[in-house]
């Protein structure tokens, strides 16, 4: 093998360490094997480049003292992704342990899906400012509506309960339905209100999008930091003051998602 050719793959090696360095904190397992194999090949290339150098004409260290501290570098790094992955683990564990307490009592949080618990579920919405109708659809996983009402159409925040009555006459399953709350304007246009709903926390769980801690209310999952009360087992649910304030602050961030996303698309477009 040349001398030239070592040096190309060596430079190639000390590449395919620097991308491991990259690599996503779930992955730091299969980078540390990745590197130890490139460590090894490159100290058989620097071996082999050694015995095989013109003594008249000695090899440049300056390369190969690089590629060292790269690969010190890249191992550094792969530490650091542990220990933030093992800090992360810790962190998830230890809220997950704490939301247990949360089992058994009654919570009020934002969200737009609807647990049905014992034929029976409350959820609120806030209309910002009077409106001529708000409409009210309970639709299922598939999208099939269950039930339609009419809402509250002066300016606040309001309460509703259903209790699994559909639109056939029958009674529709406990379980978890789509909550859309529309108001129509006085000028015909419509909005569509953000919900909260209320029910009893049956278990904790982790959820598998982002490994965050949440609670389930029958089938609906919930993160923490959507939860506006806690009301103790047998509690009344619902301070509508505090609802409403969660409520606007829900739809003034869901008004600035909606601004960012037009203003990309408008620079896209330009």
């Amino acid at each position: 093998m040349t001398t030239a050719a070592i040096q190309s793959q060596t430079s190639t090696l000390g590449s395919a360490a620097a991308s491991t360095a990259s690599t996503a904190a779930s992955q730091t397992a299969s980078s540390q094997q990745q590197l130890a194999t490139n460590m090894n090949t490159f100290l058989e290339l620097l071996t082999a480049q050694l015995k095989h150098q013109d003594p008249l004409d000695p090899m440049d260290t300056s390369q190969f003292t690089n590629q060292l501290v790269l690969f010190a570098q890249v191992q550094q790094q792969i530490d650091i992704n542990q220990n933030l992955e093992s800090m992360m683990s810790s962190q998830n564990d230890s809220a997950l342990a704490s939301s247990a307490n949360y089992i058994g009592t009654g919570v009020t949080a934002v969200s737009s899906s609807l647990p049905l618990q014992n034929s029976d579920a409350t959820f609120y919405y806030t209309t910002p400012a009077d409106a001529a109708s708000v409409s009210v659809v309970i639709s299922d996983s598939a999208g099939n509506i269950v039930d339609t009402m009419s809402g509250v159409a002066t300016a606040g925040t309001h309460s509703a309960a259903w209790n699994g009555a559909n639109i056939n006459g029958g009674t529709a399953p406990d379980g978890t339905y789509n909550l859309t709350v529309t108001a129509t304007g006085t000028n015909g246009g419509t909005t569509q209100l953000d919900t909260a709903i209320s029910g009893t926390v049956t278990a904790v769980a982790v959820d598998p999008a982002n490994n965050d801690p949440q609670v389930l209310i029958g089938s609906v999952g919930v993160d923490l930091n959507k939860i506006i009360e806690i009301e103790a087992a047998g509690g009344t649910p619902g301070n509508l003051g505090n609802i409403g304030t969660a409520l606007n602050n829900a739809q003034q961030q869901q008004n600035q998602q909606n601004s960012g996303t037009s203003s990309t698309n408008g620079t896209t477009g330009g």
